[in-house]
């Protein structure tokens, strides 16, 4: 997952369509009926431009890009709520209001797929995935297991610690960071990710490790070892099924985004300001020592799958945004002035997104090939880093869809 943090005449959009949500609520208190709207892209139309709530869409910007407008959505929001967070879960979004409201958006149409209430609205949601038939709910502590087709109620298994992290999921087993220094991995299925049948459907703690300081950003998995980076800088690698510490190192500070890998090494842009890669025995293999503290999220991209290839995007005040060969380190090249977050990568060219501002650069130096704003733009979402389709997430909860024009 990639994100980042507004007139133009409104033009009446071809093809609307109303979506009902269907709704399946456990909960005692019926679950509050919500229309949401799901407007169809036109078929044509340089100068066209639509208003999906907040969010501005102007055509002729996203072609640019080689992107082209897929649909718009808003998915149900309780009264009186906001959306406070949109995941990809496969062929659908998972969007979820500050009232604990999920809603499960189509991918391809934006039709609204289902919408419920697992718990309260006292719950603290951490975000969801998909696992195999089912979505997983990740919250603190609890993780809710619902069905990907039609949002039915599967599962709830109580875990025995408050998690802070979204988990590396490896099999049945989902390994979380917690505030107090637990590496914490918890078992809630088979070794395929099958939740298993009454009364093993409850789920069970594996193991946990204990390691110096709190965790909040979330772990990744590298060349089959968890990897977690704490918030004083402790770098330290697990296996995930027998618990075995399997390397250790330090940072000289913790992270204000996620650690990023391309399977083989960890990259992290520390607020020490550095960049760092990192083996899977926690070796250190390169650092690169800046002016600034880095707190946009990294990305990486592995052409054709060769870890021999990737690059790292690494965006830095001083210098720009910054890609670095990822197995030495090497700089390739800056483009000062551009900040944000790559979201993608089309024919070699990163599409980066900073606020509500688009940018796409020439993989080859760096320089600016298009820019545009897209006013009220909030942050994005990706399916795949490379020629990935883009969802808007705009700052009142429209969703829109963007993909790649052929």
């Amino acid at each position: 997952m990639s994100s980042a943090r507004h007139p133009f005449a409104m033009i009446a959009v071809a093809g609307a369509a109303f979506a009902l949500s269907a709704c399946s609520a456990p909960s005692d208190d019926p679950a509050p009926q919500v229309e949401s709207r799901r407007t169809l892209a036109p078929s044509t139309g340089d100068g066209f431009v639509t208003q999906s709530g907040d969010l501005t869409i102007t055509h002729a910007d996203w072609r640019s890009v080689g992107y082209r407008w897929d649909w718009s959505a808003m998915p149900p929001i309780s009264t009186g709520s906001s959306l406070e967070r949109v995941d990809t879960a496969g062929d659908v979004l998972v969007a979820r209001d500050s009232r604990g409201r999920l809603s499960a958006v189509e991918v391809n149409s934006g039709r609204v797929r289902w919408s419920t209430e697992v718990a309260g609205p006292l719950t603290r949601f951490i975000g969801a995935a998909r696992i195999n038939d089912n979505v997983a709910i990740f919250a603190r502590p609890n993780l809710f297991i619902v069905d990907a087709v039609s949002g039915n109620f599967v599962t709830r298994q109580a875990m025995d610690v408050v998690v802070s992290t979204m988990p590396v999921i490896d099999g049945g087993v989902a390994v979380f960071g917690t505030p107090t220094g637990e590496v914490y991995a918890h078992e809630f299925g088979d070794r395929q990710g099958e939740i298993l049948p009454p009364p093993l459907n409850l789920g069970a703690r594996q193991w946990g490790y204990l390691i110096e300081g709190s965790i909040s950003a979330d772990p990744v998995m590298v060349a089959g070892r968890v990897g977690v980076v704490t918030d004083s800088g402790t770098l330290f690698f697990v296996d995930p099924f027998t618990a075995a510490g399997l390397g250790k190192n330090r940072l000289y500070d913790g992270l204000d985004t996620n650690p990023v890998t391309d399977g083989e090494r960890l990259y992290a842009a520390s607020r020490d300001q550095s960049v760092y890669a990192f083996s899977s025995d926690g070796g250190l293999v390169w650092r690169y020592p800046t002016a600034d503290k880095l707190d946009d999220q990294p990305s990486v991209w592995v052409p054709g799958g060769n870890v021999a290839n990737t690059i790292l995007y690494v965006s830095i005040p001083s210098e720009g945004l910054t890609a670095f060969v990822g197995n030495t380190g090497e700089k390739i090249w800056a483009a000062p002035g551009v900040g944000g977050t790559v979201a993608t990568v089309r024919d070699n060219d990163p599409l980066v997104v900073d606020g509500s501002t688009v940018t796409l650069l020439d993989g080859r130096d760096g320089s600016i090939i298009e820019q545009f704003e897209a006013p009220g733009l909030d942050y994005v979402l990706t399916d795949n880093v490379e020629a990935g389709s883009i969802f808007a997430v705009a700052g009142d909860g429209h969703l829109a869809k963007f993909s790649p024009r052929r």
